[in-house]
């Protein structure tokens, strides 16, 4: 497809406002600790405050155990799916701790809860570990 001259340059001129906007947060001391914050999108398996190390362990472990790995791939995807399982029980607590605190003594505020976008944001991170596991599981069925 040929590009007039004109059009050409437009699309130059366009790309380079672009970049002059989209440079990213000034500051990261604000962002940078975001994945740690509640550990919902952290790579890392995370031991918040509150939650207990052993009962991780002894995921990891039954998990290990059910899922018999033969090799080291098949060990870390047993690893990868203890915590997947370990951020799907943390969106659990975390609806929970939020529906609480938009529960009165009347009953849920529901308006004010929906509008506060929080279920939403944990079920888009549940979403995405759902779809994490589940590709971790089709690898170990093969």
């Amino acid at each position: 497809m040929v590009v007039s001259e004109r059009k050409l340059l437009a699309n130059r001129m366009n790309s380079q406002k672009a970049r002059l906007k989209c440079t990213g947060p000034r500051d990261t001391s604000l962002t940078r600790f975001n994945a740690t914050r509640h550990g919902l999108s952290s790579s890392l398996p995370i031991i918040l405050p509150g939650e207990d190390e052993e009962v991780f362990e002894k995921l990891t472990i039954g998990i290990r155990d059910k899922l018999c790995p033969q090799n080291e791939i098949e060990e870390e995807i047993a690893i990868k799916i203890a915590h997947c399982i370990w951020k799907l029980r943390r969106g659990r607590t975390a609806e929970l701790a939020i529906i609480g605190k938009y529960t009165r003594i009347e009953g849920i505020q529901w308006d004010d809860l929906l509008k506060s976008g929080y279920l939403q944001r944990i079920a888009r991170y549940e979403r995405r570990i759902m779809n994490q596991l589940q590709k971790l599981l089709i690898r170990i069925d093969r």
